[in-house]
């Protein structure tokens, strides 16, 4: 499987093969229901077409209705996509399939074949009748729906995944989240948009505000509360996929935004901490603005600035792709997929390290006051729980296939899981240790955002931002 993975992104690249692998798994229902379909209407064609005397007739009304069955298939649900690819496979660097009435002639085709083999088997032409009838209707609906766009499929999963609990109020590709509780306001940004965004928490209809600098579609940034400030970093990784990164892509630039305004108040250039996107956390503990990229390529990995004098006051070597800083001490959680590590922000010192070998983690969490620290492991359906002082694995929770973004209700002893896979947000009762209630949401989630005190989960995903009223289900009152 790796092997195949492997081969398959060297040549079409790592974004558009993921991207094809994350839309089809997170859309096996409505691929499955299509499948039911198109079959229902080949057979049904066959059938009738086998009893009709005139061999025209036989020949011709399965392939017709294939071809009609295919093609409202891919005008409904769009078969588009652009790889890129190495030259050797194409000429070019793009291959694009955007024409529906072709694809759906080219399996109209294969059924074609079949109504042709049959002919010659009435005559009395053996050799055809390997071409079986059935396994023609089982196998070319299942490659229709395979070469379906999952996004495309988006609609329908709403219809198919009815859930009243969960409010989409914004459309586009978002990451990062944060609350200011005092002025009810939801920070947000990501790679839809080239503004840092503020979404009224009373009135989601309303439109964002927006920051008054673009800030380069940054993937993360992080939330002062204490001195009311936005740390934002741009993300470089807006480059054609496939190409490679140019070296002037490592330079980052930090711009720090008033909080209320939405105004720049200062810029920091020149951050050598690599061209892919980076994750800003605010060490409160220290008063530092700590910056992880996940792809440092020939800059620093991690470094962290002081937020008067701005001057880098350490950094870190190792590469990691997830970051979080412990709620009740300067302990800076990191993890590369492979390996789990706990960074002493007061010592600048490592202080405890946990390697899984083959379990890929994801996304932390922690419950303030408590010793454990939750984390995804999206390959193993489940949440390891770690002891937050030595990394020792304590026990591990049972969740949603594919899940890999974490947050806590401390109020309610709840742990959330958001499915990259699954499209759902499970919610897990800690002390009982199983799952308390799931909720339909959407595909490739990111970050979840608890909102304790009124009982909403916000969360962020590559198709828009949505509000979870999961207080509502627990008691009972939910879909």
């Amino acid at each position: 499987m790796n092997i195949t993975f492997q081969w398959l992104s060297n040549n079409f690249g790592i974004v558009p093969v993921t991207m094809w692998l994350i839309s089809f798994f997170s859309s096996i229902h409505e691929r499955l229901l299509l499948y039911l379909i198109c079959v229902a209407a080949i057979t049904a064609s066959i059938l009738l077409a086998n009893r009709l005397p005139r061999r025209a007739l036989v020949f011709t009304i399965p392939p017709l209705v294939t071809f009609l069955t295919f093609w409202c298939l891919y005008l409904m649900f769009p078969v588009k996509y652009t790889f890129y690819v190495r030259e050797y496979l194409w000429p070019g660097d793009t291959l694009t399939t955007d024409h529906p009435a072709i694809v759906a002639l080219i399996l109209t085709t294969l059924v074609a074949l079949e109504r042709i083999s049959l002919l010659l088997r009435r005559n009395g032409e053996k050799r055809w009748t390997r071409l079986s009838t059935w396994s023609v209707v089982a196998l070319i609906p299942g490659l229709a729906v395979l070469l379906l766009n999952g996004w495309s499929l988006r609609g329908l999963a709403r219809v198919l995944h009815p859930e009243s609990a969960v409010q989409q109020f914004a459309v586009g590709d978002f990451n990062a989240l944060e609350i200011d509780a005092k002025r009810r306001r939801l920070f947000a940004c990501g790679h839809g948009t080239n503004y840092l965004l503020a979404y009224d928490l009373r009135d989601l209809d309303k439109a964002p505000e927006k920051s008054k600098v673009e800030v380069g579609y940054a993937w993360s940034f992080a939330y002062n509360s204490e001195d009311n400030e936005l740390y934002v970093v741009d993300s470089t990784e807006q480059r054609s996929v496939g190409q490679e990164p140019p070296q002037d892509r490592e330079i980052k630039t930090l711009r720090i935004l008033d909080a209320t305004t939405l105004e720049l108040k200062t810029t920091v250039r020149d951050l050598h901490v690599g061209y892919g996107d980076a994750w800003v956390t605010w060490d409160r503990y220290k008063g530092h603005i700590i910056i992880a990229s996940e792809q440092p390529g020939q800059g620093t990995p991690t470094i962290a600035l002081d937020r008067v004098t701005r001057e880098i006051v350490y950094s870190l070597p190792e590469k990691t792709t997830n970051v979080f800083l412990s709620p009740d001490r300067p302990v800076l959680y990191m993890n590369n997929s492979y390996t789990l590590w706990a960074f002493d922000t007061n010592i600048h010192d490592v202080t405890a390290k946990f390697g899984p070998g083959k379990v890929i983690l994801e996304r932390m969490a922690m419950l303030p006051g408590k010793s454990e620290l939750f984390v995804a492991a999206s390959s193993e359906a489940s949440v390891f729980r770690f002891d937050s002082d030595t990394l020792e694995l304590k026990g591990i929770l049972s969740t949603t296939f594919g899940a890999r973004t974490l947050a806590v209700d401390p109020i309610r002893n709840l742990l959330f899981a958001g499915s990259l896979l699954s499209n759902k947000v499970d919610v897990i009762d800690i002390g009982a240790q199983r799952s308390i209630g799931k909720y339909y949401v959407g595909p490739w989630l990111r970050t979840i955002l608890v909102d304790s005190a009124s009982g909403i989960a916000y969360v962020s995903s590559k198709e828009g931002l949505f509000r979870v009223d999961y207080v509502s289900k627990l008691h009972g009152g939910g879909s």
